[in-house]
């Protein structure tokens, strides 16, 4: 018996650019962990999406500890960075 198998390759190398920048032409201050250049912090939006991706992070780190870490970085980056927290979040984590 024949049985057709489709395989697919995957091309992972997104991460080089962002949002047509390469990444490492952005500044270290442009990322929430600089350290390996992830999470970068370089519009209002990015915040979203760094919550909505915590779960894809490999860094043994709580939810509560990420999202206190997103707010600095929110805070050092002016008010409308802030203001993509949802305001249920910053209740819950105490963030003022």
């Amino acid at each position: 018996m024949n049985k057709k198998v489709k395989v697919y390759e995957l091309d992972i190398t997104l991460s080089e650019t962002y949002k047509g920048k390469k990444r490492s032409e952005l500044k270290d201050s442009d990322f929430l962990f600089p350290e390996d250049r992830s999470f970068p912090i370089v519009s209002p939006q990015d915040v979203r999406d760094a919550i909505n991706n915590f779960g894809r992070m490999k860094k043994g780190m709580s939810y509560d500890a990420f999202i206190k870490k997103l707010y600095q970085k929110a805070k050092n980056k002016g008010p409308e960075f802030v203001a993509a927290i949802p305001e249920s979040t910053k209740k819950e984590h105490n963030l003022t």
